[in-house]
């Protein structure tokens, strides 16, 4: 089966045009500079969305209970903020410092007039989840392993314009999967070893 981004049988996020558009611009110690994936990587691809949804638990639920990707998703709560200590000052400068002090509280603390939940919908996919996917597939079809690996993967590279580096360890590229994750949900995988010690 190839490539599939919707309907019950997606088992992608996004296509090789749409991964490129954002690994046009990434840069990697590992993986150079702009490591787009060729046509015929759709199967990188593909593990890469399936792995993540089996090694990453996310807000929500699923759309469908039986989709085999972890998203699209339902009831995903984007996390609100709060203004800063002097917004109201600056944007209502007469305004009493006691009456500042009980407007924060009706708008933002319990329960919050304005901190009502802001739902993501549920046929957006995350911008940060797109990236992981693309950066994870780009690792795999240069046989570099995130998970459970500890050993060297490239003992240096060289980059125009940035001269050679030497990568500390090949396990450190899975934050650039992870930090975009991390967002959105939380790892459920083995712990993986890392500079510093187990996570």
């Amino acid at each position: 089966m190839g490539l599939e981004t919707t309907g019950p049988t997606a088992n992608s996020w996004q296509t090789i045009v749409q991964a490129n558009q954002f690994l046009t611009d990434f840069v990697h110690p590992l993986l150079g500079i702009s490591p787009e994936l060729s046509d015929g990587d759709e199967p990188y691809l593909i593990e890469s969305a399936k792995e993540i949804s089996r090694m990453w638990s996310f807000k929500g639920q699923p759309v469908e209970p039986l989709q085999p990707l972890a998203w699209p998703r339902k009831g995903v709560v984007i996390e609100g903020r709060t203004p800063g200590s002097d917004w109201y000052s600056r944007n209502f400068p007469h305004l009493d410092p006691c009456y500042e002090d009980f407007a924060r509280f009706i708008h933002f603390e319990s329960p919050g007039l304005s901190n009502t939940p802001v739902l993501l919908p549920e046929d957006l996919i995350p911008t940060e989840v797109l990236e992981a996917q693309a950066i994870l597939a780009a690792f795999k079809v240069r046989n570099i392993t995130l998970w459970q690996d500890n050993a060297f993967n490239a003992s240096e590279l060289k980059l125009d314009g940035v001269g050679t580096i030497k990568p500390a360890n090949a396990v450190a590229a899975a934050d650039a999967v992870f930090m975009r994750l991390a967002k959105w949900g939380s790892f459920k995988g083995a712990s993986i070893v890392r500079p510093g010690g187990a996570r």
